[in-house]
């Protein structure tokens, strides 16, 4: 027996189906939210993924240096390149795919991510009957059943529409902390975009890549930025990606299609001129920060290089030992 419970946000719908079958239940948890394309005419699809572990990979890699050994000389820079991957793992991640991370090299930053804990309360549960039991009272054939909960261990990972909610957080933290490209005459209506009065930004509809699934205890980092074309329209498109840190990489991408809506007239608007400006000044600055992560990258790989050319087992294979004859 299923229990079925539907959710519906603005256009979209979203049908969850639950069933003490836990294999039935772990293909549902793979799917993704679906939404309709942007009409906007920018580029929506999901950004090509170069190497989802690639971090992992580096770790791996300056791992098998040290284990197969460095020269005297190396051990400080393989020392260096891990405080990087250990300290610096967001804007390699978040920040290579154009969000804004701040470098190492800047003076200290505000914090340009929105993070939340993740609660075990958050983690996914469902009913399922336990037993079904028949009887006659008066003549009338009666049926008594009993539900017990099955407790989030057997799931064991966050259910499907938090993700939605982590997103909707960050976008509402990401316009607050782009108040500052603001001039002051416009301060008030720029923080009634968040809000149903005057010009506002809405949801339109949302896509959400799930990577893999979030469990208790873990903390997430997320970034929002937009995706601008050449002349602005009332839809307005915003790609998110939702960190890990337990796992230090991305657990979810989002695309969210928004509409600027004026609630006076109860109408969809073009953006002024001067959001505009704001929200272009915010794409320099992010694509600046993308290009000087690359770049870092692009380091840390160089490096691992050539720690891999000059160690001490350079160019060996891995000492298995000798056989009997």
């Amino acid at each position: 027996m299923a229990t079925r419970r539907t959710l519906s946000q603005h256009t979209s719908s979203l049908t969850l189906t639950t069933s003490h079958n836990p294999t039935r239940l772990r293909a549902f948890c793979t799917r993704t939210i679906q939404s309709r394309p942007s009409s906007t005419g920018a580029d929506v699809s999901t950004p090509p993924v170069r190497n989802p572990r690639w971090l992992s990979d580096q770790k791996l890699r300056l791992g098998k240096c040290i284990n197969f050994g460095l020269q005297a000389h190396q051990v400080q820079e393989a020392g260096r390149l891990a405080r990087i991957l250990a300290e610096e793992w967001r804007g390699l991640i978040a920040g290579a795919e154009g969000f804004l991370v701040p470098t190492s090299t800047e003076p200290k930053q505000p914090e340009t991510a929105w993070e939340e804990k993740v609660t075990w309360g958050s983690q996914v549960s469902f009913w399922s009957i336990q037993w079904v039991g028949f009887y006659f009272l008066d003549a009338l054939l009666c049926v008594d059943y009993g539900l017990m909960e099955t407790w989030n261990d057997i799931v064991g990972h966050v259910n499907n529409v938090n993700y939605v909610r982590y997103t909707e957080s960050s976008r509402v933290w990401y316009f607050r902390r782009l108040a500052k490209h603001v001039p002051l005459q416009y301060r008030r209506e720029w923080d009634e975009l968040v809000s149903p009065r005057g010009i506002g930004l809405i949801l339109k509809s949302i896509s959400v890549d799930y990577l893999f699934p979030l469990q208790y205890p873990d903390r997430v980092s997320m970034y929002h930025r937009f995706v601008l074309p050449e002349v602005l329209q009332p839809s307005l498109v915003l790609k998110s990606t939702i960190l890990s840190h337990k796992h230090q990489r991305a657990a979810a991408r989002a695309v969210e299609d928004t509409v600027m809506y004026d609630y006076r007239q109860g109408r969809k608007t073009d953006p002024p001129q001067w959001i505009g400006d704001v929200l272009r000044k915010a794409e320099a600055q992010e694509r600046e920060s993308g290009e000087y992560w690359l770049t870092r990258r692009a380091e840390i790989e160089d490096g691992l290089q050539r720690l891999e050319a000059g160690s001490v087992f350079s160019g060996r294979g891995e000492d298995m030992g000798q056989s009997n004859p």
